[in-house]
Formats: C-alpha cells, sequence, structure tokens
C-alpha cells in the first residue's frame, strides 16, 4: 500500500509556465475583492514561483537540469508569461516578489541556441519596460521592479530604448520623489547605463546628442537625502562629466 504515500510527479517545464500562467491569470477582481479566495490563489501562485526558482537553480541537493531551464525559458516566452510576471507584482506577497525578482535575473542570462530568448521577447515588447519604469510611482513595487529594470537595462539594446524614450525623463521625476528607498532604487538604475564603463557606441552616441538637456535635467535635481546628500552630490558630479566628456569626442555629436 506503500503507493498511497508516492511523491506526484515533478511538473515539466511546459507544465509548470502552464500552472504559473494559470494560476497568475487567476488574480482576476473578483478572486482579488474576496480575501479567502485572493489568499487560496496567491499560495498556489507563490508554489508555482517557488518551483520554477528551484527548477531553474536546483533543490540543494540536485543540480539544476540544463534542459529543463533551457525548455522552462523557452516555454515562458512562447506561452506569454512575462506580461503577468510583471502586471501582477502589485497583488504579490513581497517574498513572492523577491522570488520572482531573482528568477528574472537567472531567466535573462538564459540562452537558447545561441538566443536569449527573455531579452529577444522583450526587444519584441518594449511597452514592458515603460510599464518597469512608472512602476517607480508605485511605492510597494518600486524597488522589485528597480531590480528587473536593471537586469534589462544590462541588454544593450533594451538599455537604448530606455534612454531614448520619453520614459527616460521620468527618472528625474522618480529620483525626486520622498520615499527614500524609491528615489535611491531609481537614481541606481539611471546611474547603471550612464557610469558604465562599457558603454555600448549606440548608447554613447545618445548620452552626447542630448547632453544638454541631460545635464540641465541633472543640475536642477535637489539633493533631498538627509545624511546622503554628499554621496549623492558626488554621484551626480561623476554623471554630469560622463555625459560632458561622451559630448566632447568626436563623431558622436555630429
Amino acid at each position: 500500500m506503500s503507493f498511497f504515500f508516492r511523491q506526484s510527479r515533478p511538473k515539466t517545464p511546459q507544465e509548470l509556465v502552464k500552472a504559473i500562467k494559470d494560476s497568475l491569470m487567476a488574480l482576476d477582481s473578483q478572486t482579488v475583492a474576496e480575501v479567502k479566495a485572493l489568499e487560496k490563489a496567491l499560495e498556489e501562485v507563490e508554489k508555482n514561483i517557488v518551483a520554477m526558482r528551484v527548477m531553474l537553480t536546483g533543490d540543494g541537493e540536485a543540480e539544476p537540469n540544463a534542459d529543463q531551464i533551457s525548455q522552462l525559458t523557452l516555454e515562458i516566452c512562447n506561452q506569454d508569461a512575462i506580461p503577468l510576471f510583471f502586471n501582477n507584482l502589485p497583488i504579490l506577497g513581497w517574498e513572492t516578489r523577491k522570488i520572482l525578482v531573482q528568477c528574472w535575473s537567472l531567466l535573462l542570462k538564459q540562452k537558447v541556441d545561441s538566443v536569449f530568448c527573455c531579452a529577444q521577447y522583450m526587444e519584441n515588447h518594449l511597452e514592458l519596460l515603460d510599464f518597469l519604469l512608472a512602476c517607480y510611482d508605485n511605492k510597494e513595487i518600486a524597488v522589485h521592479c528597480g531590480n528587473m529594470l536593471r537586469e534589462c537595462i544590462k541588454v544593450p539594446t533594451l538599455a537604448k530604448y530606455i534612454i531614448d524614450s520619453p520614459s527616460f525623463e521620468l527618472f528625474f521625476k522618480f529620483v525626486e520623489l520622498p520615499n527614500f528607498d524609491v528615489s535611491s532604487d531609481a537614481f541606481a538604475t539611471f546611474k547603471i547605463f550612464v557610469a558604465n564603463p562599457n558603454k555600448p557606441q549606440d548608447i554613447k552616441i545618445i548620452l552626447a546628442k542630448n547632453h544638454e538637456k541631460l545635464l540641465a535635467l541633472l543640475q536642477n535635481l535637489s539633493p533631498g537625502k538627509g545624511d546622503e546628500d554628499d554621496e549623492f552630490e558626488e554621484e551626480k558630479e561623476m554623471i554630469m562629466k560622463e555625459i560632458q566628456r561622451l559630448a566632447r569626442l568626436p563623431n558622436l555629436t555630429s
């Protein structure tokens, strides 16, 4: 009779992504409005997100399976799960968001048949970058979205889109927000692809061509960081000097 106590078969990558997607889609307005239904739905989401992390990182005893990771990455893109990750962040619990951020960092790095699938998905759905940036306006998820956005802009094409986008100026609004954690995170995201010593040529050109506007916006930033004023001013000055340096380089502003 021991078969009654046999553990359930682990989900395949396809099954896991379907379960993740179904559980996220179950967080509809009716479910969210009912406390007990919401608690149950969130538990299901957390269980599936944890299972995704285990598939990506292993369980502490067994190493992750490379083929499963590749299939998981493909399925996440093919089943359009990524928008659901982002759009449901405000509803998810803190721990689930934290795990999802960890998973997103790993997923972006996965290459399948020489293609970074999740980065390519973002390139084809650039509005998701605007969504992540706009999330700085929601202090509950701002830091999580900031982490996910920073992972995205490590990809040169995605960084280029953000810098060249009308949404880029929102950084200067978010850096001025009264919430210290949010404003500091926004500044950290802004700083990462401006101060990056290995900036791609496309990004150098955009920064150089827009140097006057960027320098004016930076100059007008008020510190507003309490004990962190000096450090903030030093970092701001460093960024301004880098933009000025790029503006002086030949063939970048012509």
